[in-house]
């Protein structure tokens, strides 16, 4: 008998030495499906001449949307199980629905997709912390960071990794990290009591307990490619990196020492798909695509359909990777947001006699480049509403051209329109500026940003490109230097007082305008920017982009 418990005892020993997943594959594809950046696109949207580097130059009128990713995912779902839903980051802030419920709606519906886990984006910290806080109950996966910690308590604000089982019982671990650019990036008292570690240190540093507790390792960065390629020279262990933030658009996976990279351009228009081929526990191959989800070409005469046509609005269009039936659940999710938002916003308040552009010469976001009449009605607007709210006359505006997010079409503005423009929750402040620091932002922040924007590795524009309202400035991108500053038609005097007014997350020193921060007698009207606007607006009954046109910034040496 005791030879017989011996002999149980080796034999139970022989199997516990057995790799944890007994019959574990060799071999095996594991797949990967990947959003970034969506900005609070939870409905599908019009992709109107946007031009993919080395793709197509789409025109969809339902682009993107939840309910079609939802039909997207099922289907790779079914063809194979072993399957991760991502996202890199920023669901927060874009489309007025998102805006006005605070990324509700975004949230329920990435749970109808059946995401497993996201990183934490700078956008999401767009919203208060105890906002935050409720769209983590809501998310039924969480929401992932590194590398951000509370000041008060040393301690991870955010779960730091998830580890997720995968149905042939191999386990990958999701680590999350957030860009260091997010206090500069986001409204400054949002994140006052938080430290952003840097985030290869973080990774390395949780690599050896990831490895015991998962067989595979991926980061989910919201850094920007460069700073992904760098986190793979800088960290081993890595299997694989879901980026964002730089809004990329990627048409394979880039490889950097050994490690896959891959994200997939904004707003959800295309889902990234990586499948990685594993072999004995390490990643043998690695594909990547961009997958579009319900982009279209517009088909006109003569035109040969490549996909599924279909007619929207009188309009023929091509898809040409098939179309997507929007999912059902999630549009009924959607519906009592869209009726809430419908009774609240689609109020006409005046007539646009033309379109105020956001893409110029095929170049999307163009007030983060040059002034544009869509930036200088805009800046005109709030300048001249905030010197009617407080009785007093403001000299200048200044407004960081990434904060004006859609164009103005041609016919009847609404709420929705002005809400679109201006998603973020910002209010107008006033302060005192004088001549010489005026002088000051133009050298030290608007001059380096437009050399930034046209220089020879241009990427994409920077967001903090500084456009104004009561004053005009000359910047020579080759000579480096201002000139012909103008405040109400008069040359600036340095050592002149002025009466500025902003918008807080300038004032506070947001995209890097520290030294707004400083200004002497700052004050808060407590008012939304978008809500001046509204106002505004409404009493002009009708704007005409034409009366804006006037090169108040001029731009010399481009290059362009």
């Amino acid at each position: 008998m005791k030879s017989w418990n011996r002999i149980a005892i080796l034999l139970l020993a022989a199997l516990v030495a057995l790799p944890a997943a007994f019959g574990a594959p060799k071999e095996y594809n594991l797949t990967i499906l990947s959003t970034n950046d969506t900005h609070g696109q939870p409905l599908p949207f019009a992709f109107s001449g946007a031009v993919i580097p080395g793709g197509t130059v789409w025109n969809s009128p339902v682009a993107g949307g939840l309910a079609a990713r939802k039909t997207y995912v099922d289907k790779v779902r079914a063809e194979n199980p072993n399957l991760l839903v991502l996202d890199g980051g920023d669901v927060n802030t874009g489309h007025i629905l998102s805006n006005l419920f605070q990324a509700k709606p975004d949230f329920l519906g990435m749970n109808l997709v059946g995401y497993n886990a996201m990183a934490a984006g700078n956008h999401e910290f767009d919203i208060s912390q105890a906002v935050m806080q409720e769209r983590r109950k809501d998310a039924a996966f969480p929401i992932l960071s590194a590398n951000i910690y509370v000041k008060a308590t040393g301690k991870r604000l955010l779960e730091p990794y998830a580890v997720v089982k995968l149905p042939n019982k191999q386990k990958v671990a999701i680590v999350g990290l957030t860009t260091l650019e997010t206090p500069t990036a986001v409204m400054p008292a949002n994140v006052a009591d938080l430290e952003f570690r840097a985030p290869a240190a973080e990774l390395q540093g949780l690599m050896k307990e990831l490895r015991k507790k998962a067989d595979l390792v991926v980061v989910l960065s919201h850094m920007g490619l460069p700073e992904d390629e760098k986190l793979a020279q800088a960290v081993t262990g890595i299997d694989l990196i879901i980026g964002g933030h730089s809004h990329t658009y990627m048409e394979a996976v880039e490889m950097v020492n050994g490690v896959p990279i891959f994200q997939a351009f904004t707003g959800g228009a295309f889902v990234g798909r990586v499948d990685l081929k594993v072999v004995k526990g390490k990643v043998a191959e690695a594909k990547g695509q961009a997958v579009p989800i319900n982009l279209a070409v517009e088909l006109k005469e003569g035109m040969t359909a490549a996909g599924t046509v279909k007619e929207i609005k009188g309009k023929k269009y091509d898809f040409k990777a098939g179309y997507l039936e929007p999912d059902p659940a999630v549009e009924a999710m959607l519906k009592p947001f869209v009726d809430q938002l419908a009774k609240e916003m689609d109020a006409v308040i005046a007539q646009s006699a033309g379109e105020f552009l956001h893409s110029v010469n095929g170049l999307n976001n163009y007030p983060r480049r040059d002034d544009i009449p869509l930036a200088n009605m805009l800046c005109d607007a709030m300048r001249e509403a905030t010197s009617a709210k407080i009785g007093k006359q403001v000299d200048i505006f200044m407004q960081n051209g990434g904060g004006i997010r859609a164009p103005i079409a041609a016919g009847p503005v609404t709420k929705k329109t002005i809400y679109t423009v201006l998603p973020f929750d910002n209010t107008i402040m006033t302060a005192q500026i004088t001549g010489a620091q005026i002088l000051e932002v133009l050298e030290k922040k608007a001059l380096p940003v437009a050399v930034l924007n046209y220089g020879d590795k241009f990427s994409g524009p920077d967001g903090s490109f500084l456009q104004v309202s009561g004053m005009s400035y000359t910047l020579d991108l080759a000579a480096k230097t201002v000139s012909d500053v103008l405040v109400g038609g008069q040359p600036l005097d340095p050592a002149k007082t002025y009466l500025m007014a902003t918008q807080n997350f300038m004032m506070t020193g947001g995209d890097g305008y520290t030294l707004f921060a400083k200004l002497a007698n700052p004050y808060s009207t407590s008012v939304f920017q978008r809500d001046m606007v509204i106002e505004w607006i409404a009493k002009k009954g009708t704007v005409d982009p034409a009366a804006y046109d006037d090169n108040r910034i001029n731009l010399l040496n481009t290059g362009r």
